[in-house]
């Protein structure tokens, strides 16, 4: 049977920790900005879907003074 060189798992993954401390930091800066992208998007359809209801209910109201 083979031998193991590592007897616990901190010690197998401590030479990785920093990088995937770096990994986490840049994954939690990228869904930061997903968020913030997510949020401006729904910011933005929310501002079209009002222009649209006004807009519509502009033409109503023209059309009405037209007849």
């Amino acid at each position: 049977m083979k031998e193991l060189k590592h007897t616990n798992l901190k010690e197998k993954y401590a030479s990785l920790e920093p990088s995937n401390k770096e990994t986490n930091g840049h994954l939690y800066i990228l869904n930061d900005n997903i968020v913030r992208i997510a949020d401006a998007l729904e910011e933005i359809l929310r501002l079209v879907k009002k222009d649209q209801e006004d807009s519509a209910s502009r033409q109503r109201q023209w059309d009405a003074e037209k007849k």
